[in-house]
């Protein structure tokens, strides 16, 4: 992420029992590593949760809105 500049910006007076919320990316992985961490965030506090297993996964589409 670009120092000084944020990437995720949550909206609390948008619905009552839904989230919403805008990320920002300067390239498609870095948004969406952003639009993962912001809809994490909005479920738990991300700074207690440890990490036991991690993996890598690839997407793939023609199309960038069927990602």
């Amino acid at each position: 992420m670009t120092k000084g500049k944020k990437k995720i910006k949550f909206y609390e007076d948008i619905a009552i029992a839904d989230t919403a919320f805008l990320v920002k990316g300067e390239s498609i992985e870095e948004l969406f590593k952003n639009a993962a961490k912001a809809l994490i965030s909005s479920m738990a506090d991300i700074s207690k949760i440890k990490t036991k297993k991690s993996f890598d996964f690839e997407l793939k589409s023609e199309k960038l809105d069927t990602l």
